[in-house]
């Protein structure tokens, strides 16, 4: 400590004491002083004017679903119907084409072939490409019709069409076969397979199939089927 007297008499107002090395307590008070309102201005005890509206709580966002309507076949389809749309061989297909159902080693199948449709003078025609077969059992021989098939949800069914199964004998002379159409759902979605009237199997031999009006102006179109059976192994 540090005392300083002067001349005159001593009183409380002519002693003046420091503290050597600190800091003056007014320089302290006016520190505390500033700290005190910045922690006000912070807490604001006061809240907030009344003038004043706070900002809405966030608001999350869902995306909205896109439901796409899947088409669904009518409730008083036949099952069978159904049946035969999902297994149908013929599905919209651009030109006429012969199709065969037969028995082989893979068990009972059916085959579309790419042998195109051609004009000819008659089942026994030998300008008619023939379309080699060999199975076990020839159970059909038909034709796709080249037309998308009717729509289970109010479509119309395939146009009407028919076609004709002509066997050459061994003299070479044509004969139109008694036939039955195997699977009449199937037909309606443009797909005929023709079945012998009488037995289970056309005979080996050369087929002849004839399509009535196949090129839309009265003239007909032909495919040739030549079956050569074998025996399971």
């Amino acid at each position: 400590m540090r005392v300083q007297l002067r001349d005159e008499e001593p009183t409380e107002r002519a002693v003046r004491v420091e503290r050597i090395g600190g800091v003056p307590r007014r320089v302290f008070a006016g520190t505390a002083l500033v700290v005190a309102v910045i922690v006000v201005a912070l807490i604001k005890p006061w809240g907030e004017p009344s003038g004043r509206v706070p900002p809405p709580p966030p608001v999350a966002l869902h995306p909205t679903p896109i439901v796409t309507p899947v088409a669904q076949a009518t409730a008083t389809a036949d099952p069978e119907v159904i049946a035969a749309e999902a297994g149908a061989l013929c599905f919209a297909v651009p030109t006429w084409r012969l199709i065969t159902m037969e028995t082989s080693e893979l068990g009972d199948t059916r085959t579309m072939y790419a042998t195109p449709a051609v004009a000819a003078a008659g089942p026994d025609d030998r300008a008619i490409p023939p379309t080699d077969i060999t199975a076990t059992k020839l159970i059909a021989i038909g034709v796709c019709r080249p037309s998308s098939p009717r729509d289970l949800g109010g479509g119309s069914p395939a146009p009407e069409f028919d076609a004709h199964i002509w066997a050459l004998g061994s003299d070479g002379q044509p004969v139109r076969e008694a036939t039955s159409v195997l699977d009449a759902n199937l037909f309606a979605f443009g797909e005929a397979c023709y079945a012998p009237a009488s037995v289970a199997t056309w005979a080996a031999g050369r087929y002849s199939v004839e399509i009535p009006n196949g090129a839309g102006s009265g003239e007909s179109l032909w495919f040739a089927v030549d079956f050569a059976t074998h025996a399971l192994s």
